[in-house]
């Protein structure tokens, strides 16, 4: 007897120990998300049911605390040939540059008479649910599995959507629904919001104004209203080669020239379309290339273009964040090696617990922080870098690159090498914003939220009627 007591003791230790290596196992019914920051995007593709239908019937709901309730979602559109459909569209006129045309014409002109304020696969003026269109919420928005034929009765079809995370195993249910007559009311919940008139963006967490005369600028970042970044500028330096002449040029966020296309204003995410070009001593011009700009309420996603096609042989781009006015606590940068250095009255290094091979950049201050990171298209990966800089003197460190900027700055420098393809090339940038002062493995969160994306598994649910 105590020979068998002896040993279920030592197997339920054993299972004890056991389950702290295990992979977490989620309950087959029960939300345990712990990813909460991310967006979760399902094309229609995978709505077989919802397909055809009529966008305005459409509503998403989770079972939350016990309570079924409707979720935060928008459905972006595109059309026949994979373009954005605009809430709002900015009208130009001729070739102007940014800040004549962008200040003057885009508050009165928003939403004034564009073809792609409507999607072509659709009737006239009714949005129906496409292939192509993008349902998108929130991970932190997903809730408990549920029977819901009880819960949707009213509803002509329903679909479940499970949200998995295939780091740990973890999942949660939303619920699609779609209602011919009478749906129910939109969730009041609002995460984004913006002002054309005075070019702010606004979540819960962060805020920041696009600026008005130099169309890749953002200003006056701010974290539940504390300033935390004054200006993110762009500064650079092409080689040209003519044949006849061959040299180095620099440029500022000024010679970048262009126009906003369009803004997509869901409640959950907002997407805004630049068309842009660079202009050099008014005689070269490369190119008009595309970025689309996507900001949720915790990150963004934010693209640069290193103009890298003729006649530019090499280029260099200097993504910097202005920190004069910025109470921060200290700088983090982290090295593709795993390591990390911390820079704040002085320069230590940190032991970060991990071996992400990654660089990536940390602004850390009282109030929330900021962890980015920009990578490069596979296309160019082995012909060109992106790593972080600082130029601070106040803790010893000065960017050779960079040292003609006033300091302090921090940021990226992206610069391609002498066999980089032709492009140009649009990378992008991811910045994870948190109200919350920075912690080890912030930057390995990040990592998971724009590399390990959430997974997807759709289930038509049969409705009795």
């Amino acid at each position: 007897m105590l020979v068998r007591n002896s040993f279920t003791t030592w197997f339920a230790l054993a299972l004890v120990v056991l389950s702290a290596y295990l992979p977490v196992k989620a309950d087959s019914d029960r939300m345990m998300l712990t990813r909460t920051a991310d967006a979760v995007v399902v094309s229609g593709e995978k709505l077989s049911v919802l397909r055809n239908r009529a966008i305005a019937g459409i509503r998403i709901f989770a079972l939350k605390d016990d309570d079924f309730i409707p979720v935060p979602f928008q459905i972006d559109q595109r059309n026949s040939t994979g373009n954005w459909v605009w809430d709002l569209v900015v009208k130009r006129r001729g070739d102007l540059v940014f800040d004549d045309d962008f200040e003057s014409e885009m508050p009165s002109d928003f939403g004034v008479g564009n073809f792609q304020l409507q999607d072509d696969e659709d009737p006239p003026e009714e949005a129906r649910l496409d292939n192509n269109d993008m349902l998108v919420f929130l991970a932190r928005d997903t809730g408990m599995r549920v029977d819901v034929e009880a819960k949707l009765h009213d509803a002509n079809v329903v679909v479940e959507i499970e949200v998995l995370d295939p780091v740990n195993g973890t999942n949660g249910w939303v619920y699609a629904a779609y209602f011919e007559h009478k749906p129910p009311a939109y969730s009041s919940v609002r995460y984004m919001s913006h002002s054309a008139r005075t070019r702010r963006i606004r979540t819960p967490v962060y805020q920041f104004k696009y600026s008005g005369s130099c169309i890749v600028c953002i200003e006056d970042l701010r974290i539940q209203n504390a300033p935390l970044v004054d200006r993110i500028n762009i500064r650079g330096r092409v080689r040209v080669d003519l044949g006849f002449m061959r040299r180095d040029i620099g440029f500022a966020e000024t010679d970048i020239h262009g126009y906003v296309e369009g803004i997509i204003e869901g409640p959950v995410r907002m997407v805004k379309r630049h068309v842009v070009h660079l202009e050099l001593w008014h005689l070269i011009r490369t190119a008009d290339v595309t970025c689309d700009h996507f900001y949720y309420p915790d990150y963004a996603e934010i693209p640069i273009c290193l103009p890298v096609r003729f006649p530019i042989t090499e280029a260099s781009v200097f993504l910097l964040t202005e920190l004069h006015k910025t109470a921060l606590r200290r700088t983090l940068i982290g090295g593709g090696e795993g390591n990390i250095t911390e820079y704040s009255k002085g320069v230590r290094n940190l032991d970060a617990g991990h071996d992400l091979h990654l660089d990536w950049i940390a602004f850390d201050s009282p109030h929330g922080s900021v962890v980015s990171f920009v990578e490069l298209p596979e296309k160019i990966a082995a012909y060109a870098q992106a790593r972080p800089c600082l130029c601070d003197e106040a803790v010893g460190t000065m960017d050779a690159e960079i040292s003609a900027v006033a300091g302090p700055v921090a940021g990226f420098v992206v610069k391609s090498g002498e066999d980089c393809p032709k492009g140009p090339h649009v990378l992008h940038g991811t910045y994870v914003i948190s109200p919350h002062p920075y912690q080890i493995g912030d930057e390995m969160r990040a990592h998971h939220l724009a590399h390990t994306g959430l997974v997807t598994y759709v289930t038509n649910i049969e409705i009795s009627r």
